[in-house]
């Protein structure tokens, strides 16, 4: 197991959610310095550290200054949310970071997806079921959830 300049597991490759977005770790992101065989367009950098790319390689990045195991703030939620679908809609192709992969990327993209019409809680589990290595902070998972008006104990109410 090898340990990025942070010191966080870097075991788990670039997840492919949908069709142009994608979830991964704040390395991932870096290593678009190198190459963008996939055509990240937009980059949500859910860390509190900022990336630093140069515009030849992505030219959108929005930062979320979102710390791991602490509540979401509502309309930084909301904006990055709109920010995905804004981005998805103009045919772009997203990168969803925190600094693993495991925590508040996969909730914000199962935040989006429920925007999309996907029960929340089946979201995360096909996230998982495509990361297994994703394991929110409840704190993360519970404020998002919150966010959307779903209750903490919600069971699943779609087939999607």
């Amino acid at each position: 197991m090898s340990l990025d300049q942070t010191g966080y597991r870097n075991t788990f490759p670039l997840t492919k959610v949908l069709d142009r977005l994608y979830l991964g770790g704040f390395k991932d992101a870096e290593d678009l310095r190198s190459g963008n065989p996939l055509n990240i367009t937009h980059i949500c950098n859910c860390t509190t550290e900022p990336l630093s790319l140069p515009s030849r390689c992505v030219a959108n990045i929005i930062q979320m200054d979102q710390l791991d195991g602490h509540d979401w703030h509502v309309q930084k939620l909301y904006s990055a949310v709109d920010w995905i679908r804004r981005a998805s809609l103009g045919g772009g192709t997203v990168l969803v970071h925190c600094h693993a992969g495991i925590s508040r990327s996969p909730v914000l993209v199962a935040a989006y997806l429920y925007t999309c019409g996907f029960d929340f809680d089946r979201a995360l589990d096909r996230i998982k079921a495509q990361r297994p290595i994703v394991q929110p902070a409840p704190a993360v998972m519970i404020s998002a959830k919150r966010a959307f008006g779903i209750s903490p104990l919600a069971i699943h109410t779609t087939g999607r």
